[in-house]
């Protein structure tokens, strides 16, 4: 217990979380309308433009609040 503790409380993940890797940008930033925004989902990375965002993820299935409105 001790050393599980221990080993569980100074965990820290390799990867960077989905919010701070570079976003991959299918339509030039120019190009979209301004009421349009990028969202991301923060479970799979999925990527959706529009004014907000979708109802639920089409690849995770996650709930429209699991997509955060990226800076483009």
């Amino acid at each position: 217990m001790i050393v599980a503790g221990h080993l569980l409380g100074n965990y820290t993940s390799a990867m960077p979380s989905l919010d701070e890797l570079p976003l991959h940008i299918d339509q030039d930033p120019d190009q979209l309308d301004a009421d349009q925004s990028v969202w991301r989902c923060r479970m799979c990375g999925y990527v959706h433009y529009g004014k907000e965002a979708p109802d639920e993820c089409p690849y995770c299935f996650f709930p429209k609040e699991s997509f955060k409105k990226m800076e483009h």
